[in-house]
């Protein structure tokens, strides 16, 4: 009797054991599971399995910015509100194009998607030079132009740009008084056609228009500067953000776009110069000042950095992260600084608490791998710069070499393929909220 109590408590114990292990591998499978591409990857850093101990602070995340999109869609000027939906549609592009592992987050992402897109459509709709016109047209009886220019934006919203394209130039051809209508046809021919020709035709016309008509307040300053900007010509966009801001020396926009345009020429002292500009301009503009005030900073910040001036680098992300302390950004800023100085352990820290908030943060992982390598923390090391790696740093596969096992270095470099060849996207168009200012300047 007591033998065959032992044997079947022995086939308990199994079946509960057995049981458990299915369970714990089928959730923990799911955790694994990579739900935008439908594969799972060897190595990957877990963010959302019950187990890995990041899920409660990623869940938190997502709802935070649930929440800022419905807390700010009433009362936030559109500039800065268009500015916290991009940043959080970048967060959602980091959801899909990298490979962490949001699996059990899928319906907050979802729901924090739905949130975003509607609150973009509302700003369309209210605040976009094509809302802005539906709107105008909506209360005057249309003629013939005005019915095209409507049919045009439908189109253009269905994705039939070519043919959206065709009814703005035929506008121009019919009427070329009516000076919003230059906009449409601009804009389209940069993202549908990228036709330089084309738009500096329509900007000329433009340009005499306006010097033929005083009253007109348009810019062609600010226009060339802005098409030359985002068509990467930027000493030629630099001449004319100096022109603008000869005819108003307090015009920030151009100073930021002047700021922008030094940094990407690698003129870095000029660069935060301009930054500097900027700063003292919007002082006195407090809505605009806190949350530009941080951006600005921790572009300086990082400046700064490249220019090797570590100690004013960890000085100007105080400032920044001062005035935005949830900033995961300006905390890798900060890191970076942190390691030029050497203080390793500091780097380590101010890395940690950035990839809590943000794990797609590459720099942070590459970071973090090359602190815990100073230290000699090979596994640390190793586990951190594999990651950096398979979120596309290259140089993180060079500092695996020759000090990671061969193995790791094997799988990662796989993974590193795979993950280049993944984002080889081509890239359309212009932004048409920032093109989109020309519109704003013809009413």
């Amino acid at each position: 009797m007591n033998i065959k109590l032992s044997l079947a408590l022995k086939m308990n114990i199994r079946a509960v054991g057995l049981l458990a292990l299915i369970v714990f591998c089928s959730i923990n499978l799911y955790g694994q599971y990579v739900r935008f591409d439908n594969r799972s990857f060897t190595g990957e850093q877990d963010t959302t399995s019950i187990f890995s101990g990041r899920y409660s602070s990623n869940l938190s995340r997502i709802l935070y910015l649930t929440s800022l999109v419905e807390n700010n869609r009433s009362g936030c000027p559109d500039a800065l509100y268009i500015q916290r939906l991009d940043s959080i549609y970048n967060t959602l592009k980091s959801y899909t194009t990298k490979n962490v592992n949001y699996a059990l987050l899928s319906r907050q992402i979802d729901e924090l998607f739905y949130r975003a897109n509607s609150a973009y459509k509302d700003y369309y709709e209210r605040a976009s030079p094509y809302g802005k016109m539906k709107q105008e047209l909506a209360l005057k009886k249309q003629d013939k132009i005005d019915s095209l220019i409507l049919e045009g934006i439908r189109l253009r919203e269905n994705e039939q740009y070519e043919s959206a394209l065709e009814l703005f130039n035929k506008v121009i051809d019919l009427d070329s008084t009516r000076l919003n209508n230059y906009y449409f046809a601009i804009d389209n021919e940069l993202f549908v056609r990228s036709d330089t020709a084309k738009v500096f035709y329509y900007l000329d016309k433009l340009v005499r228009i306006n010097k033929e008509n005083k009253k007109i307040n348009f810019s062609p300053s600010y226009a060339y500067m802005y098409f030359y900007f985002e068509k990467q010509q930027y000493a030629k966009a630099l001449v004319y953000a100096n022109n603008v801001i000869e005819t108003d020396s307090n015009d920030y926009k151009a100073m930021l776009t002047k700021a922008r345009i030094y940094k990407l020429l690698k003129n870095y002292p000029h660069s935060n110069s301009s930054f500097e500009q900027f700063l003292r301009c919007i002082q006195y503009q407090p809505f605009v000042s806190s949350f530009d005030s941080a951006f600005v900073y921790n572009n300086i910040a990082w400046n700064y950095y490249l220019m090797k001036e570590y100690k004013l680098c960890v000085e100007h992300a105080d400032l920044s992260l001062k005035l935005n302390p949830n900033s995961s950004y300006t905390m890798d800023t900060r890191a970076s600084g942190y390691y030029g100085l050497g203080e390793y352990q500091k780097c380590i820290n101010e890395t940690t608490k950035a990839l809590r908030l943000s794990p797609e943060l590459e720099n942070s992982w590459h970071l973090r791998g090359l602190s815990y390598k100073q230290l000699n923390m090979v596994d640390k090391a190793c586990s951190d710069l594999s990651m950096a790696a398979n979120l596309g740093v290259e140089a993180a596969l060079e500092d695996m070499t020759d000090y990671c096992r061969k193995e790791t270095v094997e799988r990662t470099l796989n993974q590193y393929k795979f993950q280049e060849s993944k984002s080889k996207k081509s890239n359309r168009g212009i932004v048409i909220d920032r093109f989109g200012y020309i519109y704003f300047l013809l009413n």
